[in-house]
């Protein structure tokens, strides 16, 4: 048999702030079982008392129906921090590649800097070498 006691709420980790506060939805347990919704051992005859079961059939549905609202109310609560979070992923992964473009553009420049600087030494290194070559021309 169930155990129709309403325990502590189930609670879900929604979110965790930097500095490590926490926020929780939190589901109370609903009672669902025939005691607690109040229709057991209905009796449907005579008539008066299948009349009574059916009254008390209407409240434990009206019950089950509120308990569907507060759940409704909770899984749109979810479905909304649900889409916080895809739009947090998508800027926080955004910015990333944001960095990392920064990131290979300042190596392709720093690259570009030192090749340039190499070419340079190097028609410096070829000019200072004809320089003794143009001298002996003269001499000659």
């Amino acid at each position: 048999m169930p155990d129709t006691s309403i325990a502590e709420p189930v609670k879900i980790l929604v979110d965790t702030t930097p500095k490590g506060d926490q926020a929780y939805i939190a589901f109370d347990r609903t009672p669902a079982d025939t005691t607690a919704l109040g229709i057991a051992g209905d009796a449907l005859d005579p008539a008066a008392a299948a009349r009574a079961a059916l009254a008390r059939l209407d409240g434990a549905l009206a019950l089950t129906s509120s308990y569907r609202g507060i759940y409704g109310a909770k899984m749109n609560a979810l479905d909304q921090r649900t889409a916080i979070m895809e739009q947090g992923v998508l800027t926080h992964s955004a910015a990333l590649t944001r960095i990392q473009d920064a990131d290979i553009a300042q190596e392709t420049s720093a690259l570009t800097r030192s090749s340039i600087q190499r070419e340079a030494a190097t028609a410096l290194l070829a000019q200072a070498n004809q320089q003794p070559q143009l001298l002996l021309g003269l001499l000659k």
